[in-house]
């Protein structure tokens, strides 16, 4: 713990718990995503669709 003015005011930590974090928090972000558009009432897009828009076989 750094502190400035007796109040803390950051943490040090290594590069790979920096990552970890950092990766636990983009999952976290997926997840939440996910959960979202599960809760979408609106109908998906066909998969036909998407690829004949993207120019896909």
């Amino acid at each position: 713990m750094i502190e400035r003015h007796e109040k803390e005011a950051a943490v040090l930590i290594s590069v790979e718990q920096f990552e970890k974090l950092l990766e636990a928090q983009e999952e976290l972000e997926d997840i939440a995503a996910i959960e979202e558009a599960m809760r979408d009432p609106e109908p998906s897009i066909p998969w036909e669709k998407v690829k004949k828009e993207l120019g896909l076989k």
